[in-house]
């Protein structure tokens, strides 16, 4: 396709094929997942590799009056090509729901697609990382660290998100190794335990509420399967959900 500049930012995410994305003298290879960022007026084009075309989704950012203002901090600062698999998975999430919005003749609809872009721009890295000096060993282990640590506080109020360990350590920018290493000599226990254990106190005083359903619960603790939920409420506190809510009552009623 001939170079094109547009009076709009844009973001796209790779959905499938191959090729590259040149813009000046820059020319980037892209394949699924790739989130490419452009500028407004921005001068690009793509190139196909040949039987592997390119498909795409893409957002398309031309604003008016409060929307301006409300996004320009936001908008893609540079051309670039972003590959972060949490933060292409986190996009493609906002992408369906604008897609479900714009779909669908709801009330309220032109409101959701906006918050979702919004949420998918704040997801974007901004600006020009500064050049840091060499890193040594130690340095960088103490920076990932500092990383996990953030990440165990931000579970005590996010331990409901369903995300795997694969996409966390990759939006962290290390190895799930890594991540399990650093998680599990910080708390003592795997990542996997240490949620359990959140989502089941949670649940447990979820439980104490006899109005909730015990499927409702464990979706409000994140849990998509009630298998799932069950399995783990039983192995914390060796009853399950319901027998746990009578023993409780038991004990409210002596």
């Amino acid at each position: 396709m001939p170079p094109a500049s547009y009076d709009f930012s844009e973001v796209m995410l790779i959905l499938a094929g191959a090729g590259h994305v040149c813009c000046g003298a820059s020319r980037q290879p892209v394949r699924p997942r790739d989130l490419v960022l452009v500028p407004k007026g921005i001068s690009y084009f793509f190139e196909d590799e040949k039987s592997r075309e390119l498909a795409m989704f893409c957002l398309c950012l031309r604003l008016h009056g409060e929307l301006k203002t409300l996004f320009a901090p936001l908008l893609p600062d540079r051309f670039r090509v972003l590959r972060n698999l949490g933060i292409s998975c986190a996009a493609a999430n906002h992408f369906r729901a604008i897609l479900l919005a714009a779909s669908s003749s709801r009330p309220g609809n032109e409101a959701v697609a906006v918050a979702e872009s919004l949420q998918l721009l704040l997801k974007l890295p901004q600006g020009v990382a500064p050049v840091a000096p060499p890193a040594t060993e130690a340095s960088t282990q103490a920076r990932l660290r500092a990383r996990v640590a953030s990440h165990v506080t931000q579970l005590q109020s996010g331990f409901h998100k369903s995300e795997s360990l694969e996409i966390v350590a990759s939006r962290m920018g290390m190895s799930p190794r890594s991540l399990t290493h650093h998680f599990r000599a910080l708390t003592s226990l795997s990542r996997a335990t240490y949620l359990r254990r959140l989502r089941v106190r949670h649940a447990q005083e979820l439980l104490q509420d006899c109005s909730r359903s015990v499927i409702g619960v464990a979706f409000a603790c994140g849990y998509e399967e009630l298998s799932s939920f069950l399995r783990a409420f039983r192995n914390e506190t060796g009853l399950s959900p319901t027998a746990w809510r009578e023993s409780v009552a038991k004990k409210s009623a002596s």
